[in-house]
């Protein structure tokens, strides 16, 4: 395994040459990147034959809005005050999940979106305690009783990033809103 020569910080990944097992769990395919993937000297990247990460310098320009939402299509983190406003704010998904079902132990797993705050220091995500972490998960249940989670509450604070998983994205359209809540 040969060591790369890179400097830490944040930086966006685009995965080629197929899935790969290491990135999946945050969302990062071929089709879909990583915004603002946090490197630091420790870090080690592995990958399956035949493929690659190019990695860019992140640029944290500000979410795009749609009517009044602030609009993510990618996982990654990204940085309050830069890229959003902190804040209170709803969030929800637009797109077609895969059906996941939380009690399901064997099969496929369908389409998680996960958002969610963790503790950062400017240069490093230092770690969170339960009191600190705040979380949204969101996804289609199997049937009526267990229809899934598509929605909750999110504050945004100062010295967090917010932090977005897309596990087993099947919709390239598949979006988070997070709409501020007027006070």
């Amino acid at each position: 395994m040969a060591a790369l020569k890179i400097t830490p910080g944040f930086y966006d990944a685009h995965l080629t040459g197929g899935p790969s097992q290491y990135f999946s769990i945050d969302g990062l395919t071929p089709q879909l990147d990583e915004k603002g993937m946090l490197l630091t000297k420790t870090l080690n990247l592995a990958l399956e034959s035949g493929r690659t990460v190019r990695l860019t310098p992140s640029k944290f320009s500000p979410l795009r809005k749609q009517n009044n939402s602030f609009i993510i299509t990618n996982p990654g983190h990204y940085l309050p005050e830069v890229q959003i406003p902190v804040g209170t704010y709803r969030v929800t998904y637009e797109g077609n999940m895969a059906v996941e079902d939380p009690h399901s132990v064997v099969g496929k797993p369908g389409t998680m979106l996960a958002v969610s705050l963790t503790n950062y220091d400017g240069s490093t995500i230092t770690q969170s305690t339960d009191k600190d972490h705040f979380l949204v998960g969101l996804y289609k249940g199997p049937n009526k009783h267990d229809a899934g989670q598509k929605q909750g509450l999110l504050q945004i604070q100062k010295n967090r990033l917010l932090q977005v998983s897309m596990t087993n994205v099947i919709d390239s359209n598949t979006r988070i809103l997070l709409t501020p809540v007027k006070k």
